[in-house]
């Protein structure tokens, strides 16, 4: 008890105690009270009070920390840490014969055990802060484990399932026990029900790594590493930071590299370790994103792809922070960037569709020997495209993952296709309404359809817009975003009562109408006839653009992909996952 009441780093921060979450975890539930006279801090045991001479922090190399109390007895040292490191600091008198046998029950129940023991110092305090730390913790007391019960929310298990279900790899980088890790991993789903379990061993003399089973010994030779069947076996590999480093350190490549696509949990892993793992799986071409929640974790975090910390106190150089420390934070990242992800290709998709519809109608225009007014630049750019590329981001994202992947690449099949389909339909419409609507006058002179072509290239506006808002399955549907629709609606509205206006004979809108007649196109292109004409071509565009965008593209998408299954993956992961990659020399 005076063990996790004073190895510690707690501090009194303007009347607030902090430090680590552990640290204070485990003095809360120590149920001692701690107080600060002048600049000095104590701990209130039922014996008396404990005042701190020297605070030995906690060592990542040495994986525990310890302190100098003064009691009235004398000097005493506390010290914590983990089980299968400090042992060897103990007095051997005072450890169990069962130590590591109820050590391995703690862990298999998926508890995070800390080892704690003490001693009587034999020293001034004037010779404390000169001793070594090796003399200050050599020959420790053992006096017992703590065991922190490591309680998965609901949420964290959906979470997990969720991104099985997208087929996005996840793996467990910890500090802790091998068998916790593992314990955890099953409860988290990560690793099936009756899966062997392979923990990573040193063999010392050869300085290599071996893989034993811990149900039945099995030793998994080089040969069963390099089977084709090494996949898909029901097979888990834990891998712990010393074997992590011994085999970052192998000249066997190709044997390294499929036992890290392989691996999915790592125990008892340093904050050097997690910064190389993430290197490590970069260089097999994954794209990494690192979750932690300590200072550990940093330097992995600031090597990852994307960064995500749990903790806003320990988030230096994180890509981003999460508000509730939550692990279903990354499911969120995940799902916010994909659309907006999506959400950029798209309006490039727009941008790019709508200018080739002015610069075709302009050049159709222009090659007629007419030069289109200022107010139809006015109705294309500021009614329609400035309006609707204001209200096109209001689209929500979808609260799940799914398997499909967005569009990442202006280069990529799914981009040109869908871009080059519709550009061809775009152009075909107003090529073919604009030569097909071609007449001679009464004075064998050609009747030029400026009005008809112009509204054909407004609905054409309005459907580019209607494509670019489908961002189905990473993007709601529109049909709730009432600010888009009304965009397209008033831009629709606003565009007709222009032409509209050229057809009545209203008293009030005489002086307009003629200003409109003598800008924008002569009565006889805003005909009823030809009205219909617009409408109807209109209407045969978007019956293509849609056949094309929700039916033939898609197949011909998934047609290819499922035709080059087996060669289409190019990272490297994959190409290991497949045996395509040879060892080099």
């Amino acid at each position: 008890r005076n063990a996790m009441g004073v190895c510690h780093t707690i501090d009194d921060i303007d009347g607030v105690f902090a430090g680590n979450e552990l640290d204070l975890e485990m003095f809360n539930a120590s149920g001692l009270k701690m107080a600060k006279e002048g600049n000095e801090l104590s701990v209130k045991t039922e014996d008396g009070s404990l005042g701190f001479v020297r605070r030995l922090g906690f060592s990542t190399a040495l994986r525990r920390s310890s302190v100098v109390v003064r009691a009235a007895a004398g000097l005493f040292v506390y010290l914590k840490g983990s089980p299968d490191d400090i042992v060897e600091v103990f007095d051997a008198s005072t450890v169990p014969d069962d130590y590591a046998e109820q050590l391995t029950q703690y862990t298999l129940a998926g508890n995070r055990v800390i080892a704690c023991a003490f001693k009587r110092l034999d020293c001034g305090e004037d010779e404390v802060e000169h001793l070594s730390r090796d003399k200050i913790e050599g020959g420790v007391c053992f006096c017992g484990f703590v065991c922190l019960e490591n309680k998965l929310k609901e949420k964290t298990i959906q979470v997990f399932r969720e991104l099985s279900h997208a087929e996005i790899g996840f793996l467990m980088c910890t500090g802790d026990n091998p068998l916790t890790a593992f314990s955890i991993a099953k409860k988290c789903e990560m690793v099936p029900e009756n899966t062997r379990q392979y923990i990573s061993h040193i063999v010392a003399k050869e300085n290599r790594v071996e893989w034993l089973c811990r149900e039945d010994k099995h030793v998994l030779s080089e040969t069963e590493i390099m089977d084709p069947l090494f996949f898909s076996e029901k097979t888990a590999l834990v891998c712990t930071g010393a074997a992590f480093e011994v085999l970052e350190k192998s000249e066997k490549t190709l044997l390294k590299e499929r036992i890290l696509v392989k691996t999915k949990i790592y125990a008892r892993m340093l904050p050097h370790h997690k910064k190389l793992l993430v290197e490590q799986l970069q260089k097999l071409d994954y794209s990494v994103c690192f979750c932690g929640d300590g200072t550990n974790d940093l330097k992995a975090i600031n090597t990852a792809d994307v960064g995500l910390s749990l903790s806003k106190d320990n988030s230096a150089g994180a890509s981003f922070v999460s508000e509730n420390g939550d692990v279903g934070s990354a499911s969120v990242l995940l799902k916010e960037g994909r659309g907006f992800l999506t959400t950029t290709v798209l309006s490039i998709v727009f941008f790019i569709l709508t200018t080739i519809i002015q610069v075709a109608f302009v050049s159709l225009m222009l090659f007629s020997g007419i030069s289109p007014p200022n107010p139809q630049y006015l109705i294309y750019d500021l009614v329609i495209t400035f309006a609707v590329s204001l209200t096109m981001t209001s689209f929500k994202t979808t609260k799940r993952l799914t398997r499909q992947k967005p569009i990442s690449s202006l280069f990529c099949l799914k981009f040109l296709l869908r871009l080059g389909t519709h550009s061809v339909l775009f152009l075909a419409a107003m090529l073919g309404f604009f030569f097909g609507s071609l007449k001679r006058d009464d004075e064998n002179k050609t009747v030029i359809k400026n009005g008809p072509t112009f509204v054909l290239g407004l609905f054409q506006h309005i459907l580019a817009a209607l494509i670019s808002c489908y961002g189905h399955p990473f993007k709601k549907n529109g049909n709730k975003f009432f600010f888009f629709y009304l965009a397209l609606i008033a831009g629709f509205g606003v565009s007709l009562v222009f032409f509209y206006m050229t057809e009545l004979d209203l008293s009030l809108l005489k002086s307009l109408k003629k200003h409109i007649k003598e800008e924008l196109v002569s009565d006889e292109t805003l005909t009823w006839f030809w009205w219909g004409v617009s409408f109807g071509v209109s209407g045969l565009n978007v019956f293509l653009v849609f056949v094309s965008e929700f039916f033939l593209i898609p197949k011909a998408i998934l047609w290819r992909e499922r035709g080059c299954a087996i060669k289409t993956g190019r990272k490297k992961h994959e190409r290991i996952k497949r045996g395509e990659e040879k060892e080099t020399v």
